[in-house]
């Protein structure tokens, strides 16, 4: 069975993780005194994320060199003294690789703005003003406000689908889409052991510019409001040839044929399954969006067993509930100093079918943290800041952005992220704490680490079948089955405790019964996770 399904990936934003040399900002060398830290928990692959060369404040999402990394994480012998130390204890490392669009001060989009007629101008999509001299068409930016930006140089529109400053590539462009394939391949030849490609659902528009369609019944007010989330995006996302383009960059991986490739897939199930296929020919592995948005149990419940009926039977799914890019799930869901709760949800994320990713500090129970509008550093925060104070006069809110769910990892009591002031203001010192956590039995992140064991031990965990049991209204019953061995999982999605007659087997984990414990039908507790032999 290939590595990539069996492993557990732990998702990085390396400039919060740890700091190495004081400058208040976590960078390659501090992940690779944390190493220990994460082959303690149970962790085998790490996805590291915020490492692209970009201008500052660019959060590394808009690329000005895919050949290095970013000067404030370091250099390319700190990454290479990780990737060694990682290979040396048997884990993997994946990078995160902007394939989408650049920045808007990378050479080629400075070369393709120069002039209509520059030999590389349609690596980016261009288009002239609409007879009313605005944008091209109705696209709007996922971050707001219209997707065209004018320049002035040549008269024409950009496109950007995130921020102004992230001038999207243009896919159809043999130019652009070559030099991007050699460096996935660069890379992989450097020897990472996979690449996780963002927002692959938009790669690829609809040739002829055209405007996306409301959805039915929207209305003008609603329109006006949030224009984004009333189109149906046809004409700028999932267009027809975008699995071509998934398929060009799977050949680039035909020469490393142990690498993975992962996608970041904004679709529903169906969709997302048709972007894995057999397994073979499109990715080897995409997000489950529907579970990283779910703010229930229930949501989540139904996010997995949705992309559990929709996948080919030769393809593998994905599991996670929290990222880089959107709120935790403790705060999402929640579930802020609920430990029942926060257990069930790693057990949601470890326990189904699929390859889990954990996002740094989950283990812990992390929430995010309280970011004020004066001290946001991520520019779709500052976006969101400054396109509400131009819309409204009223006062700034907190929670704008991605900065409160890339706040620092708090390793001690008196922070331990870093010697200097902290790039972005730290959690408040009485939120739990590695060491605090790791000293308490009943801690969430105990939890995590004896699931991870049991994962690890256990092949019927890391690649058996799952099958769906009847069980009382707001549990969730179903067995992992590989090579004759069974384990049955049963988990209390409610706040109500709930009597399952028909529970019977010997305790092999779980958050409130005992290891060993044998069973003949029980009560289960509110959140209750159980693993029976």
């Amino acid at each position: 069975m290939s590595w990539w399904k069996e492993v557990v990936f732990y998702n990085i934003y390396v400039p919060s993780f740890q700091d190495s040399n004081g400058d208040g900002s976590g960078d390659l060398r501090g992940v690779l005194q944390r190493v220990d830290y994460l082959g303690d928990l149970g962790v085998n692959a790490l996805r590291l994320s915020g490492i692209h060369a970009c201008p500052p404040g660019d959060d590394g999402e808009g690329v000005c060199d895919y050949s290095g990394v970013h000067p404030r994480v370091g250099d390319l012998h700190d990454l290479s003294a990780l990737r060694e130390a990682l290979h040396r204890r048997g884990m993997r490392l994946v990078l995160d690789f902007v394939a989408h669009h650049t920045s808007d001060e990378h050479p080629w989009f400075q070369a393709a703005r120069a002039s209509r007629d520059a030999p590389n101008r349609d690596d980016y999509i261009w288009a002239d003003p609409a007879i009313d001299g605005g944008p091209p068409n109705r696209w709007e930016s996922a971050r707001g406000g219209p997707a065209w930006t004018l320049d002035p140089r040549s008269g024409q529109h950009y496109l950007h689908s995130f921020l102004p400053q992230q001038p999207d590539l243009n896919w159809r462009s043999r130019r652009a889409r070559r030099a991007i394939l050699d460096h996935a391949r660069a890379w992989l030849e450097w020897g990472v052991d996979g690449l996780h490609v963002s927002a692959i659902t938009r790669l690829l528009k609809d040739q002829g510019l055209r405007s996306n369609p409301l959805k039915p019944g929207v209305s003008p007010e609603v329109a006006a409001h949030d224009p984004y989330a009333a189109q149906e995006h046809i004409y700028d996302m999932m267009t027809p040839g975008v699995h071509d383009v998934v398929r060009a960059l799977r050949w680039a991986f035909y020469e490393t044929p142990e690498a993975v490739l992962i996608g970041d897939v904004e679709a529903d199930a169906a969709a997302t399954a048709g972007f894995l296929s057999d397994g073979v020919e499109l990715l080897h592995l995409a997000n489950n969006a529907p579970m990283r948005r779910a703010r229930t149990f229930a949501e989540a419940r139904a996010a997995i067993e949705a992309a559990e009926a929709a996948l080919h039977p030769r393809a593998w799914p994905s599991l996670a509930l929290s990222g880089g890019d959107g709120p935790r799930h403790a705060t999402r869901m929640g579930l802020k100093d609920h430990p029942d709760a926060l257990k069930l949800a790693a057990a949601l994320t470890l326990l189904p079918r699929g390859t889990p990713t954990l996002y740094y500090g989950e283990e812990l129970g992390l929430a995010d943290a309280e970011i004020p509008p004066t001290a946001l550093r991520d520019p779709v925060g500052i976006y969101e800041r400054d396109h509400q104070r131009r819309l409204s006069a009223l006062p700034p809110r907190p929670g704008y952005g991605r900065d409160g769910a890339r706040a620092p990892m708090p390793w001690g009591p008196q922070g331990g992220f870093s010697q200097g002031r902290p790039w972005l203001p730290p959690h408040p010192p009485e939120i739990i704490n590695v060491e605090a956590a790791w000293a308490a039995p009943q801690s969430v992140w105990r939890f995590y680490r004896s699931l991870l064991t049991l994962r690890r031990a256990a092949p019927t965990l890391r690649r058996g079948r799952m099958i769906s049991e009847a069980s009382p209204e707001g549990v969730w019953a179903f067995t992992r089955a590989w090579g004759g061995a069974e384990l049955a999982v049963r988990l209390n999605l409610s706040d109500q405790p709930i009597h399952c007659a028909k529970l019977m087997g010997q305790v092999a984990l779980g958050s409130h019964r005992r290891l060993g414990e044998r069973l003949n039908g029980a009560t289960l507790q509110p959140y209750e996770v159980l693993v029976l032999s």
